[in-house]
C-alpha cells in the first residue's frame, strides 16, 4: 500500500526540472533489503554505477551492514544502536558537522579505547546527520514506541524529534534549497502490556484535548460508542492506542515545523503476527508530510502556520472517523504477491553476483 506513496514522491522530485536529482531513502531494511529491492523493481529507486548510493540504512553490527550491502551494493550502512546514536550528546554540537574531524581526539579525554569508541560513535552520528534530508523515511524499529522504564516521552519520541529537525537541513550542494515535504512510514507494536501510568496519562491527555471540540467528540462517540477517553482506555486499550498513536506522531511533526498532508491523511494498517503460542499486533502508518507555510524562520515569535493548524485538526478528525485496515489473507492477492517476491529474489541474486560486490 505504500508503494504508490513512494511513486508519488518520486514524481514530485522529477516535477522540479530545475533541480534534477535522485530520490533519497532511509530505512531499517535488514539483511534481505526487501523494501529497497521492491522500490528498485518498481523503478522508484534506480542504482547508478556506484550502486544504491542514495539509500541509507541502520543495522546493529558491522557484520549485518556488510551482509545487507551485498544485496544493495553501494548503499550507505550505519552500524550500531539507532536510538542511542541519534540521541548521543556531541560536545561540539551539530552545526556544520560536515567540516568537523570526528576522529580528532578531544583535549579533555584520555587516549584510550573508551575514547576511541566515543569518537567512532561521534563520527557515525555526524555522517548520519550529513546524509539528511531524505525524501522517504521508513521507520520500522521492530520494538515498542513506549518503554515502561523510560521517562515520558521516551527515547524513541526524542529520536524522532531529532530526525524531523534534521529533515529541515538544506539539500546537499544547496545552501538555499530544502525539502517542502517527505513521505513517512512508521511501524510499531501495540502496547506494551505493562505500559506505565505516566505514558497512559500522556496518551489520555493527547486525546482529551481533542474531544473538547463538539465535532470531534461526535466523531469519537461514533467510533468508540463512548464520550470519555479514560473509559475507552480502560475498556478497549487497543482502540485507545490506535487513536492516540497517530495523534502523538502528528504532534511530533508539528513541533518540528512539519504537518501531515490531510489530502491523503494517515493510512493505518494492522498486522497480526504469530509469536510462540500467541500473537501480537503491529501498526503500520503511512503518510505524506509537508513543511509549514510560512516556515519557522519566516514566522514571528508565537505565530503558527494557519494552514498547518487546519490540516492538523482535519487529520485528527480522520483518525477518529476512519478505522484502521486489518491486513488479512483475504486482502492479499497471493499470485501478485508471489510474482513480486520472485522479482525481488531475482534482483537480489543479480546484485549478489554483480561486479559491484567484487
Amino acid at each position: 500500500m505504500w508503494l504508490p506513496l513512494c511513486s508519488s514522491r518520486l514524481s514530485k522530485i522529477r516535477g522540479n526540472p530545475g533541480r534534477p536529482r535522485k530520490l533519497k531513502y532511509f530505512t531499517f531494511c535488514a539483511v534481505g533489503a526487501v523494501d529497497v529491492l521492491m522500490l528498485d523493481v518498481a523503478k522508484i529507486l534506480q542504482p547508478s554505477r556506484n550502486g544504491f548510493n542514495t539509500v541509507h540504512f541502520f543495522d546493529r553490527t558491522n557484520e549485518l551492514v556488510t551482509k545487507t550491502r551485498k544485496s544493495i551494493p553501494g548503499a550507505n550502512g550505519f552500524p550500531g544502536d539507532f536510538i542511542s546514536t541519534v540521541l548521543m550528546q556531541d560536545p561540539v554540537g551539530e552545526e556544520s558537522v560536515e567540516n568537523l574531524d570526528p576522529l580528532a581526539a578531544p583535549e579533555n579525554l584520555p587516549d584510550s579505547s573508551g575514547t576511541w569508541n566515543i569518537q567512532r560513535r561521534r563520527g557515525l552520528r555526524q555522517s548520519f546527520i550529513s546524509a539528511f534530508p531524505f525524501d522517504i523515511i521508513n521507520l520500522d524499529l521492530e520494538e515498542f514506541l513506549f518503554k515502561p522504564n523510560e521517562p515520558v516521552p521516551g527515547q524513541v519520541i526524542n529520536a524522532f524529534r531529532k530526525l524531523f529537525e534534521w529533515q529541515r537541513k538544506p539539500l546537499s550542494g544547496s545552501s538555499a534549497y530544502s525539502l517542502d515535504g517527505f513521505s513517512l512510514m512508521f511501524t510499531t507494536q501495540i502496547g506494551p502490556p505493562n505500559i506505565s501510568a505516566e505514558y497512559l496519562d500522556m496518551l489520555t491527555n493527547q486525546l482529551a484535548t481533542n474531544i473538547r471540540s463538539e465535532e470531534l467528540l461526535d466523531c469519537f462517540k461514533k467510533r468508540t460508542g463512548l464520550t470519555d477517553v479514560i473509559a475507552l482506555r480502560d475498556q478497549d486499550f487497543e482502540c485507545f492506542f490506535k487513536l492516540a498513536l497517530p495523534k502523538v506522531l502528528a504532534q511530533c511533526l508539528m513541533e518540528e515545523d512539519w504537518y501531515i498532508d490531510p489530502t491523503r491523511g494517515i493510512m493505518i494498517l494492522e498486522i497480526e503476527r504469530q509469536h510462540g503460542k500467541g500473537t501480537y499486533k503491529m501498526l503500520h502508518l503511512v503518510m505524506e508530510v509537508n513543511r509549514k507555510i510560512p516556515p519557522r524562520e519566516r514566522r514571528a515569535p508565537g505565530e503558527e502556520s494557519q494552514k498547518a493548524e487546519v490540516a492538523y485538526k482535519e487529520i485528527v478528525r480522520q483518525v477518529f472517523t476512519n478505522p484502521e485496515t486489518k491486513v488479512t489473507k483475504s486482502l492479499l492477492d497471493k499470485r501478485k504477491l508471489q510474482k513480486s517476491l520472485e522479482h525481488i529474489k531475482s534482483r537480489r541474486k543479480k546484485y549478489l553476483a554483480s561486479k559491484m560486490n567484487a
